[in-house]
C-alpha cells in the first residue's frame, strides 16, 4: 500500500489582492513621516528665509542671551587686566581693593551686555548674522560652491557686531578701557552646525531633496492602489488613517531622541544645554507641528471611516446624532432650505473639501488647527442636514395627478 503525501494547499488566487492591498496601504503609511521630513528639508533647512524666520525668535530668549552675554563679557575682561589697571590708579593703602573692583566692573559689563543684547538692535545683528551663517550651512549640507567656511571643523554663527554694540553702550556709560581693543581680536561665536559626518549628510539631503515629490506621489498612488485592491475600503481607510498617526507618531519619538542624544553630547566648550535645546527647539518647530497635525489628521479620517461602518458603536452613534437632529426646530419652507435639501451630498461634500484644503494651505498647522478644522467642517454637515429638514415635500407629477383623482 503506497501513501501519498498531500501537496500543499494553495493559497486561492482571491486572497493575493488583499494581501497586495494591504502591503501597499502599509507601505503608504510608512511613507507619510518620510514625506513630511523630505518637506521640512526643502522649505525649512535649506530656506534661508524661513530659517531666518525661524530663529529669530531666539534673541530674546533668556538662555542664549545669559550664555552670549557671559561670553562678551569674559572675552572683554581677557583682554584687559582691569585689577592691574585698578592697582595702578589707586594709592598704595587702598591698592587691596583692586580685586574688588575688578570684580564690580566685570558684573557692570555684563549687566550692561545682557540689557544691549536686550535690544532690537541686537534683533537685527542677530538676523543679519543667522542669514550669512545659514548660506555656509546650506552650502555644507548640499554641496553648492567649492567651499564652505569652518571653524575648529564647525559652522558657526558670528556675533563680533555684539561687540561692537556692548563696547558702544559701555564707553557711552563712562567705561571706555575697551574701546581701543580691536574686534578682530575677539571670537565671539555659537555653534550651528559639526561638520563631522558631512558627506554622509549630504547624501541623504540629496536624496530627501530629489525625491521629495516623487514620496509624496507613491503615498497617495500607494494609498489609491490600496484602496482598489481592497474588499473593505472604508475599513482600509481607517487602517490607513490609524497606520499614518502611528508611523508619524513613532517618527516623532525618534526625532526626539535624537535630540536628547545630541544634547547630552555637547563638546566641550560648546554652548550650555538649555541654550543648546534652545536652538534645536526652534530648529524642529515647526517639524513638530507637522507630525502632530498629521497624527490628528490621520486619527480624524480613521473616525470618520469607523463611524460611518456597520459597527454597533458607529450605528448608534449616527442614531444619536439623527435623533438629536430630528429634535431641532423645523425651518419654515423657503428657498434656501428647499436649495439645501436638493444639494445636500453636494453642500457637504464640498464642506469636508474645503476644510481639507484649508489644512494643506494652512501655514505649518498643528494638532489644534487640524482638530479644529474637522470640528468646523462637521458642525457644517450637521447644518447642512437641520437646513435641509426646512424643504417643502417635493411633490410629483403622478401624485399630483392621483391627488386630482
Amino acid at each position: 500500500m503506497t501513501i501519498t503525501e498531500a501537496a500543499p494547499t494553495p493559497v486561492p488566487a482571491r486572497r493575493l489582492p488583499r494581501r497586495l492591498g494591504a502591503a501597499c496601504i502599509a507601505l503608504s503609511c510608512a511613507l507619510a513621516p518620510l514625506a513630511l521630513v523630505a518637506t521640512y528639508v526643502k522649505q525649512e533647512l535649506l530656506n534661508t528665509d524661513r530659517y531666518v524666520e525661524t530663529v529669530s525668535p531666539l534673541s530674546s530668549n533668556a538662555a542664549i542671551r545669559t550664555y552670549l552675554a557671559t561670553e562678551i563679557t569674559d572675552a572683554l575682561m581677557s583682554k584687559v587686566d582691569v585689577t592691574a589697571l585698578a592697582e595702578k590708579a589707586l594709592p598704595g593703602p587702598t591698592d587691596f581693593l583692586a580685586g574688588s573692583i575688578a570684580t564690580a566692573v566685570q558684573t557692570f559689563v555684563y549687566d550692561a551686555t545682557y540689557r544691549v543684547l536686550s535690544t532690537d538692535a541686537f534683533g537685527t545683528v542677530w538676523d543679519a548674522a543667522n542669514r550669512t551663517a545659514h548660506k555656509e550651512v546650506k552650502k555644507a549640507l548640499t554641496g553648492e560652491g567649492k567651499s564652505v567656511t569652518l571653524d575648529n571643523g564647525k559652522i558657526v554663527l558670528s556675533l563680533d557686531r555684539a561687540l561692537i554694540l556692548v563696547r558702544t553702550e559701555l564707553s557711552k556709560r563712562g567705561l571706555d578701557i575697551f574701546d581701543k581693543l580691536p574686534i578682530g581680536d575677539f571670537a565671539i561665536k555659537y555653534e550651528l552646525f559639526d561638520a563631522k559626518g558631512l558627506e554622509a549628510a549630504q547624501t541623504a539631503i540629496r536624496i530627501l531633496v530629489i525625491a521629495r515629490v516623487a514620496i509624496i506621489a507613491a503615498l497617495f498612488l500607494l494609498l489609491g492602489v490600496g484602496l482598489w485592491l481592497s474588499r473593505d475600503r472604508r475599513r482600509s481607510i481607517a487602517r490607513w488613517g490609524v497606520g499614518v498617526a502611528a508611523a508619524t507618531g513613532i517618527t516623532g519619538v525618534i526625532v526626539s531622541f535624537l535630540a536628547a542624544y545630541s544634547l547630552d553630547h555637547i563638546p566641550e566648550g560648546g554652548p550650555p544645554r538649555d541654550a543648546a535645546a534652545a536652538l534645536i527647539d526652534a530648529g524642529l518647530h515647526f517639524l513638530r507641528l507637522s507630525f502632530r497635525a498629521t497624527i490628528a489628521l490621520g486619527l480624524v479620517v480613521a473616525a470618520v471611516a469607523v463611524l460611518s461602518g456597520p459597527g454597533r458603536v458607529a450605528v448608534r452613534t449616527r442614531a444619536l446624532i439623527r435623533a438629536g437632529i430630528s429634535r431641532t426646530p423645523t425651518l419654515e419652507p423657503g428657498p434656501v432650505p428647499s436649495f439645501v435639501a436638493a444639494h445636500r451630498r453636494t453642500l457637504a461634500i464640498g464642506g469636508v473639501l474645503v476644510g481639507v484644503i484649508a489644512v494643506l494651505a494652512w501655514n505649518a498647522p498643528g494638532a489644534s488647527t487640524v482638530l479644529t478644522i474637522s470640528a468646523v467642517a462637521a458642525i457644517w454637515v450637521l447644518a447642512v442636514e437641520v437646513v435641509g429638514r426646512g424643504a417643502a415635500p417635493v411633490t410629483t407629477a403622478s401624485e399630483e395627478t392621483a391627488t386630482s383623482v
